[in-house]
């Protein structure tokens, strides 16, 4: 009736109808019909299987998705309210391009995925971080990505200067793909079986020159990766545009930028040959734990090892005088894995244990005598332990002949069998050591901001153990460990070793895991015996620790009521009710929804519905708690691989394919680049180094070496080629060892002098200098790395061409338009009369 009569004759019939309703009434009837019923969605339900969800959160948490770091945690709240915590990872990916690899991934292996919107909705309940910097990350991904950015800054130029904008579009589009697809899918194409020399492992990591470090692969590497080959034959692109601009006379007199350029590509080259090797040694790698924990069981163990990061000591209340020159508290985390085959039908379960050290060196020593301490620990919680295994980082203190060669004997000191000790690839992250200490530095912080002081081993020993402790976690406070006379064993390439396997004879090392027969070193040429004397912990303090292994799976909150006081509950707590709860045979469960109640009699059911409580519970998880619950177990241990995608993108024909890698491309070794300074470079970089020691603002190696690229010598033209330009990392290096030298000399003349006598002329000197710099030019008056005030004094500025003195001019602000001969005594006489205002003239 809305659309045949008004508001006002309607509302006689209908009282109390609003505006609104009308108004939406003949909107109604004028898009569905007059008298039309109104359309309801139907909401439909399908059933998810559990092995779909565990497939898909099995591809989320293996590394290819995530990145464990040490980032806190995250709480995930429930369809009941329930809060659960889980580690905060970071991921790779933004959730649009997980699912879109998924089903891709899916597909491929022949598996019918859950729906697109279901995938979207599981990411978004189980939280993770998404993270856009690599700073603090990874260094080597860090410098892979910071390579394409230098490529793209290198074709931006060339296209500037020649080679047009529309190609200079096509090489930074082609460039934006190379890198998206090393972030993502080029982990996931890596196997070890591969035609495509890019993605076999057992080929990029067999040593070509050592056969105990090699395997043969049954297949040929004929094939190429469509992506692979698009970065390669864009760096081909570029490096040929570069020459094409080195024979172009027009370019080269702008100042020679080829040379640049040239240098930047090689560089970047190589970051980017290094992060594809690092990834694919990450994949690798990480095979090694995952064998581990699929062949654990209980009488065996896997130890993750790591140093947290030092602790500040802190108080809850400071001063500004506290809060400055503070010296942190070193400790320990040791992660132990098992699987328990009685109660948790294989189910994982973790035990943590923290050594909080009054004072020690993070050497090997303390590693040692960490791992003896653990061990004793582990055989009182596990009288029944054989068996372990060590998954460590390439930190000094693990990788070295020391901790390598005496694990062995560490764990015969307490009658259990060391297997195996693995490393990760360098960077390619521990995960569980990383969480746990997160953990335990939030649990410190509520302890402190409940009002009490962490300062000292104990005090922070005493904030881990606070309010009832934390599961799981077990904390030594301990004095520094005590080393044996003799504590140094050489084992011949240990900086290439990635995995080591133990047996009553030797050792077998190897330099990627599974590849080759490794290399065979029996105990008497490392001079190791079962009498050798191993680090030992003092002072040990283990008051109050009673934790044990727990349960990996993240445990449900008690969000129920408590039970009936005992007045209410006396009759319903009676020996029946007990009995019946107990008893296997339930036949009459409580007719309530909801109430998970069964007896064994019905009188029994009768008393329950009189007066008794009901007990609740969801008879079933929806698919997100599923999902939550078991995306927060597969963070804890991660034993799930990457997943392999062996279909590649075929190349296209008219692609010109590249020069089959050589085997062992991957191989860290193959990365060194060792190069030795020649005389110039020397001299360069010692007159940066002094100028900065002289001028007390110390040379940034980052701006030396892109002031490397344009110095020039004394008749202008540039002192360094391409092949000699440094990186920052070799300024450092070099800067680092002048200073070290120069220390070791002022050390060797303090000594030589009188204390009061050094500390008077320090102080004059350096009030001298400051009032100098206060009223005066500030002494040296350098451009690049030359002194401008020893050359006017020595008289050798008519050395310099006059090209490079009017560079001299132009910048020290000097008017120079007004000379128009080309003579270099205006130019001389100009710099000469600016540095006579400098102090030293005077």
């Amino acid at each position: 009736m809305a659309d045949k009569v008004s508001l006002a004759t309607i509302k006689q019939w209908i009282p109390g109808l609003t505006s609104y309703r009308f108004k939406v009434a003949r909107q109604h009837a004028a898009v569905h019909g007059s008298g039309k019923l109104v359309p309801t969605n139907a909401q439909t339900k399908s059933f998810i299987s559990e092995a779909k969800l565990a497939h898909f959160l099995d591809f989320i948490t293996s590394s290819h998705v995530i990145q464990d770091l040490p980032f806190g945690a995250k709480t995930i709240t429930l369809s009941t309210n329930e809060v659960i915590q889980v580690p905060n990872v970071v991921r790779n990916m933004i959730p649009e391009r997980i699912v879109c690899q998924y089903q891709k991934y899916s597909a491929e292996h022949d598996f019918t995925p859950m729906s697109r919107s279901t995938l979207l909705r599981i990411l978004h309940v189980c939280a993770a971080s998404t993270r856009k910097s690599l700073q603090g990350l990874d260094y080597v991904s860090c410098s892979g990505a910071q390579a394409f950015e230098d490529l793209v800054n290198v074709v931006h130029q060339l296209g500037e200067n020649g080679m047009g904008l529309t190609w200079a579009k096509t090489q930074k589009e082609a460039l934006k793909e190379a890198k998206r697809y090393l972030k993502t899918d080029f982990k996931v194409h890596v196997s070890e079986s591969s035609s495509i020399p890019d993605h076999c492992i057992v080929f990029a990591l067999s040593d070509p020159k050592d056969v105990d470090y090699q395997a043969t692969c049954a297949h040929d590497h004929s094939d190429v990766c469509g992506q692979c080959n698009s970065l390669a034959v864009t760096i081909e692109e570029i490096e040929k545009a570069i020459k094409m601009m080195a024979m172009n006379l027009e370019h080269l007199s702008k100042g020679q930028i080829h040379e640049e350029l040239a240098f930047m590509t090689e560089k970047a080259k190589r970051d980017i040959i290094a992060w594809k090797s690092h990834l694919l040694r990450s994949v690798n790698q990480d095979k090694a734990r995952l064998d581990i924990l699929r062949d654990l069981d209980d009488t065996s163990v896997l130890l993750v090892q790591d140093w947290a990061m030092k602790f500040i000591p802190r108080k809850y209340r400071e001063s500004q005088r506290d809060w400055f020159g503070k010296r942190g508290i070193p400790w320990h985390v040791s992660v132990a894995m098992r699987k328990e085959s009685t109660n948790n039908a294989g189910k994982y379960e973790t035990l943590t244990m923290c050594h909080v050290f009054r004072s020690c060196s993070q050497d090997s020593c303390a590693v040692l005598s960490v791992m003896s301490d653990v061990l004793k620990d582990l055989k009182d919680v596990m009288p029944h332990l054989q068996r372990v295994y060590y998954w460590q980082d390439n930190a000094g203190c693990y990788h070295c002949g020391n901790t390598i060669s005496l694990a062995h004997m560490v764990g015969k000191h307490h009658g259990v069998t060391v297997k195996r000790m693995d490393f990760c690839d360098p960077q390619g992250g521990k995960g569980a050591c990383d969480r746990r200490s997160a953990a335990i530095k939030s649990h410190m912080k509520i302890y402190l901001n409940s009002g009490n002081n962490i300062e000292t081993s104990d005090e922070m020993k005493e904030a881990i153990l606070s309010a009832g402790g934390m599961s799981s976690v077990r904390v030594t406070s301990c004095g520094p460990p005590k080393a044996p006379a003799s504590l140094n064993i050489k084992l011949d390439g240990v900086g290439s070793i990635s995995n080591v396997q133990y047996d009553d004879k030797g050792l077998r090392v190897w330099r990627a895991y599974r590849i080759g027969r490794g290399k065979y070193t029996p105990w008497d040429k490392l001079n190791v015996s079962e009498n050798s004397e191993v680090p030992y912990l003092t002072d040990v303090n283990k008051e109050g620790v009673t934790a044990s292994f727990a349960p990996v799976k993240s445990k449900r909150k008690d969000t129920l009521p408590r039970q009936e006081s005992e007045e209410e509950s006396s009759s319903e707590n009676s020996s029946d009710e007990t009995e019946t709860e107990t008893s296997n045979a339930r036949l009459f469960s409580c007719p309530e929804e909801g109430c998970i109640k069964c007896y064994q009699r019905y009188s029994n059911l009768q008393q329950h519905l009189d007066s008794g409580k009901h007990t609740r519970a969801l008879e079933r998880e929806t698919l997100l708690d599923q999902a939550v619950y078991g995306y927060a177990e597969r963070l804890e241990v991660q034993a799930v691989g990457v997943p392999c995608v062996r279909n590649v993108q075929e190349v296209p024909k008219q692609v010109p394919l590249q020069s089959t890698l050589p085997m062992g491309w991957a191989l860290r070794s193959s990365q060194n680049r060792r190069t030795r300074f020649n005389v110039k470079q020397k001299e360069y970089l010692s007159t940066k180094f002094n100028i900065g020691e002289t001028t007390g603002r110390k040379a940034d190696p980052v701006v030396v070496a892109k002031e490397m690229m344009h110095a020039r010598g004394n008749d202008g033209e540039r002192l360094f080629s391409s092949d000699e330009f440094l990186t920052s990392q070799q300024i450092s290096s070099f800067f680092s060892r002048l200073a070290t030298k120069k220390s070791l000399l002022d050390k060797d003349d303090t000594e030589e002098n009188d204390d009061e006598a050094a500390e008077f002329e320090s102080s004059l000197e350096d009030l001298t200098n400051q009032v100098r710099r206060e009223v005066s030019l500030q002494h040296p008056i350098v451009f690049d790395c030359h002194n401008v005030c020893d050359l006017v004094k020595q008289g050798k500025l008519n050395k310099f061409s006059i090209k490079m003195l009017k560079s001299l001019c132009k910048h020290f602000d000097l008017d120079v338009s007004h000379i128009t001969v080309r003579l270099k005594s205006p130019y001389v006489d100009k710099l000469s009369t600016f540095c006579s205002k400098c102090s030293c003239q005077q």
